[in-house]
């Protein structure tokens, strides 16, 4: 009873899978990018929040220490090698960083 049309089904099979195991795949690879994007954004949303609470609670502590000094603010700016030409100039003067002095 078997005849070569019956066979034709058993042989599609293998193709049927694996073109539905290729579907699921792009669609897992679209899931996984789009989880990895949302999870990069939290990432860098706690981060950014973590500097500006960090930022907060050095000016607190340069605030209390000014209440101490009684009202003078003694902030030491060494940020390297981002400085521009005039602020180099003037370092070879006086080695050791600039200071701003606030009243």
């Amino acid at each position: 009873m078997l005849n070569d049309s019956s066979t034709s089904a058993v042989a599609a099979a293998p193709t049927n899978v694996g073109l539905t195991a290729f579907q699921v795949a792009v669609v897992q690879a679209k899931v996984f990018k789009k989880t990895l994007s949302e999870v990069a954004d939290r990432v860098e949303q706690t981060a950014k929040a973590l500097e500006r609470k960090a930022e907060q609670q050095r000016q607190q502590v340069r605030e209390r220490l000014a209440e101490q000094r009684g009202g003078v603010d003694i902030v030491v700016d060494d940020s390297g090698p981002a400085r521009n030409e005039a602020t180099r100039d003037a370092e070879a003067a006086s080695p050791g960083g600039e200071v701003n002095i606030k009243v």
